[in-house]
Order: structure tokens, then sequence, then C-alpha cells
């Protein structure tokens, strides 16, 4: 809610020109995808309580988040134009940002040198697969469950060449397909009544969350 507030007066003093498109990146940050990889990991492996605890843990931050970036746009009445924000149209940007953003957040959990640089690696070629698939079939919940294969398959392979836990990189890797913006414009919705723009995000976060759960739970228990 603070980091909001801020974006909101930094946009009204001319320090940036789009609230959305500023929290959108900046939330990615607090996003708990650790959380939900090993919630998953722990229910693939019986550890039921465990599980349950740490999804809801992400499930609650998720929450959170939203609420956070809601109450400042209501209370301030900052609700700005109703767009929303499309992927750059050059692959080479957006494939750099993700290898870079994905090295980053590896640096953010301690990872370095190989481990880190792998991660890297992993969030090119998942957005790589993301872009490759919906040129073919122009559908994100497809692109984005190819993606999320591919990203499971680095992983494993990365495992067993770097000797660690296929969830560090399959964790961070996946990064440039986790649903922040879907996220944000859910809440944008409802904060503006706009039931039409809700509904639609939140059945593709839904979606979206569905698939990456059950690519997860598919991967940890294969033999």
């Amino acid at each position: 809610g603070i980091t909001q507030t801020f974006i909101i007066f930094s946009v009204r003093f001319g320090f940036g020109h789009h609230v959305g498109y500023i929290s959108v990146g900046v939330m990615m940050l607090l996003i708990s995808a650790m959380g939900t990889t090993t919630g998953i990991n722990d229910l693939a492996h019986m550890h039921i309580l465990s599980g349950i605890l740490n999804i809801l843990k992400s499930l609650n931050g998720a929450i959170g988040i939203a609420l956070g970036v809601a109450l400042p746009l209501y209370l301030l009445k900052d609700i700005g134009r109703n767009e929303i924000m499309s992927l750059n149209p050059n692959a080479f940007i957006t494939l750099t940002i993700c290898a870079i953003g994905c090295f980053g957040f590896s640096l953010l959990y301690n990872l370095k040198g190989t481990k880190a640089y792998m991660c890297g690696l992993g969030g090119f070629i998942t957005w790589l697969a993301y872009l490759l698939c919906f040129k073919l079939y122009p559908n994100s919940f497809v692109a984005t469950l190819f993606a999320a294969a591919m990203c499971a398959v680095f992983a494993q392979i990365m495992a067993r060449v770097v000797k660690t836990p296929s969830s560090i990189f399959m964790t961070i890797s996946v990064f440039p397909v986790i649903p922040g913006a879907t996220l944000y414009y859910t809440m944008y919705g409802i904060v503006t009544s706009n039931e039409e723009l809700a509904i639609a995000r939140a059945l593709d976060l839904v979606l979206v969350i569905y698939k990456y759960i059950l690519k997860q739970f598919n991967n940890k228990i294969k033999p």
C-alpha cells in the first residue's frame, strides 16, 4: 500500500506517466512463486499439511498484493486511464529483459556463479517457448502451458548438470509467465467497478495458476 501510494504521487508530480504500468513491474517483486513451488513439492511427497500451508501462504500474499494496491487507488481516487499493458513487439528486447530479470531474481535468492547464469538462461528459454507457441497458436493459456513445460524440462536438466534441486531453477525461470499483470488488472477492474474486465482477468489468472500448479505436480510425481 505504501509503495502504491508513492507511485501515485510520483506520477502526479510528473515522475512517471502511468500508475498501472509502474505498479505491475513493482508487484512482480512480491509474488511468491517460491511458496507455491514448495507447497506443490510438499504435496507431491505426501507432506500434506506443510504443502497446504505453503500454498495458502502464497494465496494470502497474492490477496495482500491486490488489496495493498487497490486501497490507495480507491482512497486517492486515482483510477486513471483504463489501459491494458501490452507486450513490447520486439522479441529481442523481451527475451533480453526476461534473461536479465531472472538473473536478478537468482541474486535475490542468494544464488551465485553458474546457478545464477543458468536461471537467466532459463528465463530466456521460458519466454522464447512462450513466444514461439503464441506465434503458432495465439492463445495465452496454451502458450503459458507450453512455456512452463519447457521451463520444467530445463529445470530437470540443470538439476542433474549442476547437482542442485530442480525447484530452484523452476521457481526463478518461470517468472516471465507469472501473471503479475493479470492480478493487477483483476484488482483494477474490481476497484473501478468494471465487472467485465475483472471477471475476464480473474479467469485468466485462475487458468494460469491452475496450469502452473498442475505442471509442477505432474513434474514431481514422475518416477
